[in-house]
């Protein structure tokens, strides 16, 4: 296929996925997103049993929810209530039970700070929940982010977490339309200087705008 064909082809398909996306309404339904650092200190157990009772809640009241755990450049996700534009099968009870089982059968995976956080912000670009008139396309935005000390010890605290918190702007974005989440495990000590648990660059105010609760 010649440069045109290609460039008409390539086109075509962001055509397709923009109306895909435009079909769905959203503004009846609270999206919820979940980002996984799975370490050897995670408690698996408990992560998986909520997680399971986050999908349920959300197939019982038909809101968003989407799981990501981190893995490299091999991340998995799953969506529930969300088709997936790109037909990639995430959309599916599968995609669910295979982060389940990555959980369960592994003693930990990989966390690639610039890869997690180009793949969530091509993931809002493709269920973006801001119009362009500025409302929310969903009833409300959680983002909750489950990490550990090994995050921290990597500076992921600022390469994923304060990165996104610019990102996506949250200082600015209404607090009763979106909610910016981070979790650690129950005992689980983090290394900071104290009162910059963000990092000393304090991004947008992040260090005292977020605070970590305990999961």
């Amino acid at each position: 296929m010649n440069k045109i064909g290609t460039f008409f082809v390539s086109a075509l398909l962001l055509l397709m996925v923009a109306t895909i996306a435009q079909a769905q309404d959203y503004s009846t339904m609270n999206l919820h997103f979940i980002y996984i650092d799975h370490e050897p200190s995670t408690p698996v157990n408990q992560l998986c049993e909520r997680m399971r009772t986050l999908r349920d809640d959300a197939i019982e009241i038909d809101d968003a929810l989407i799981i990501y755990l981190a893995d490299g450049k091999q991340s998995l996700m799953s969506f529930t209530n969300l088709k997936d534009i790109y037909g990639k099968d995430r959309d599916t009870n599968d995609a669910f039970v295979s982060i389940i089982a990555a959980l369960q059968d592994a003693n930990s995976h990989d966390v690639i700070a610039d890869e997690d956080r180009k793949n969530i912000l091509r993931l809002f670009d493709e269920y973006n929940f801001i119009g362009e008139d500025g409302t929310f396309k969903f009833s409300s935005v959680t983002m909750d982010f489950y990490v550990g000390s090994g995050f921290w010890a990597l500076c992921n605290n600022e390469k994923v977490l304060s990165h996104l918190f610019v990102d996506f702007d949250v200082a600015s974005l209404p607090k009763d339309k979106f909610v910016f989440n981070v979790f650690r495990p129950k005992g689980e000590t983090l290394d900071y200087p104290e009162g910059k648990p963000f990092g000393n660059k304090n991004i947008d105010g992040i260090n005292e705008k977020l605070s970590i609760f305990e999961y």
